[in-house]
């Protein structure tokens, strides 16, 4: 299948996103206010990503939680726009339609004259759909129906080769990575079951086996590693590919990131 690519027109529309966001570098961390600051009489909090919904029809929507009847927007590096209102408790859906090809957002939310950015930039792939949400700091968080067994989800990989495997297990479980059958790194999964752990090695070029193991079972994923490229037009590329998505991005601060998504589905033919 070929190379889903925004085109080369839209990439000043989204690097005038990216530098908005105030951050700088490959898995810099988010410059915006998140849960764990200390809040002011004026705080809002940003937008967060809580999963993609799919309809008979084929249409598509994500849905979130933001500040109480803040409004949301959505804009991708073409500069279409996507906007609903979070209800009284914070929920908010945004409508998509059919998902055809793969699209890049940026999210945030705007209440009381104040605009807040969420943690990363918001994928939708063809396929599923699939909703992902790309960041710079702390790896991929795809938007499944989550697990209580042990998998990897998406592996980021930085220009230098720093690599963040991300995934799902049972919730405060104990997690280790072993590449290439060799243990990396042992961590937890969240309350949630989330888990993303930085490898403290770079990630070396060329076929790796990757594995994440706890207590209650373990999973695997083959993987060909190669240096983050610059999207050949544009901000952002996606190519399907057997193991599910190859993304390359740029972050924030204009470096390019491969998000490899493991499993994730790719459309037919």
């Amino acid at each position: 299948m070929d190379a889903k690519t925004l085109s080369r027109g839209s990439a000043a529309a989204l690097m005038l996103i990216l530098a908005a966001c105030g951050r700088s570098g490959p898995f810099a961390p988010s410059a915006v206010q998140t849960a764990g600051d200390a809040p002011d009489p004026g705080y809002r909090s940003a937008p967060a990503l809580g999963g993609l919904i799919r309809a008979a029809d084929g249409a598509a929507a994500l849905v979130g939680r933001a500040t109480p009847s803040s409004k949301v927007r959505m804009v991708s590096p073409s500069g279409a726009q996507i906007e609903t209102t979070a209800d009284g408790a914070g929920a908010w859906t945004a409508r998509l339609g059919p998902v055809s090809e793969p699209t890049l957002y940026s999210l945030a939310a705007v209440s009381g004259g104040q605009r807040v950015e969420a943690e990363g930039y918001v994928a939708v792939l063809p396929g599923g759909p699939t909703a992902v949400l790309l960041r710079a700091g702390a790896g991929a968080q795809v938007q499944d129906a989550g697990s209580v067994q042990a998998r990897i989800l998406a592996i980021d990989i930085d220009a230098g080769g720093t690599a963040v495997v991300s995934g799902r297990a049972r919730p405060a479980a104990s997690v280790r990575v072993m590449v290439d059958g060799v243990m990396a790194i042992e961590g937890a999964a969240g309350p949630d079951g989330r888990f993303s752990l930085t490898l403290p090695k770079p990630l070396a070029a060329g076929p790796r086996k990757l594995q994440v193991v706890t207590q209650a079972g373990s999973a695997g994923a083959e993987v060909d590693v190669a240096p983050p490229r610059p999207p050949a037009d544009g901000p952002f590329q996606a190519v399907a590919e057997p193991l599910g998505w190859r993304l390359e991005w740029l972050t924030p601060g204009g470096g390019p990131q491969t998000t490899l998504l493991i499993g994730a589905a790719v459309p037919k033919g």
